[in-house]
């Protein structure tokens, strides 16, 4: 699928990349394509036969980087329709990684659309997502808290990355410096 061309939507990233390579003014642009994206809730693309559903394949969900993965994407594909199963190990792309808590359209919603903003953003260590949060606790979850953690998320459950000093903030400052939790950890 090919959309019209959206020369002002392209200007400020061209306009950019000018200054940083100022020779791409002279380059010109033979062909300009403009294609619908789609995104995931872990920016990482989907692959594979559908859970519940055999015999349908998907290759979907590359994030803006489909030309980047294609020809592999396609390869493994192509042998897990053929063969039962690919030839090299992608269980991180397969589209049945996810959990029922995580096929849900607010799920959905709410996180593919802060991993939409984090895509071409600084990849902090040890970022952590803001949205679609508090889905499992353990029992645990409100003494942690009550003593200072800082929560991460992992599959679904919240568990303590760090525990802040009293009175500090537990939330995570994102820094090319020593990070707020460095100290604690």
């Amino acid at each position: 699928i090919e959309l019209p061309e959206d020369w002002d939507h392209f200007e400020l990233p061209m306009t950019k990349a000018i200054e940083i390579v100022p020779d791409l003014a002279n380059c010109g642009i033979a062909k300009f394509f403009n294609g619908p994206e789609s995104f995931t809730p872990d920016l990482l693309f989907m692959i594979g036969e559908v859970p519940g559903s055999k015999n349908l394949f998907v290759s979907t969900g590359y994030n803006s980087e489909g030309i980047e993965y294609g020809a592999g994407a396609g390869r493994a594909l192509a042998e897990w329709i053929i063969a039962g199963e690919p030839q090299m190990d992608i269980s991180f792309v397969d589209v049945a990684r996810f959990h029922p808590f995580q096929i849900n359209k607010r799920y959905l919603h709410d996180r593919t659309a802060e991993v939409l903003g984090l895509h071409y953003r600084m990849h902090w260590p040890a970022y952590q997502s803001e949205t679609s949060r508090g889905v499992r606790k353990s029992a645990l979850h409100d003494r942690w808290a009550r003593l200072g953690a800082s929560f991460g998320e992992g599959m679904g459950w919240e568990r303590p990355m760090w525990f802040a000093g009293e009175g500090e903030s537990t939330t995570n400052v994102y820094s090319y410096d020593e990070p707020n939790w460095f100290k604690y950890t």
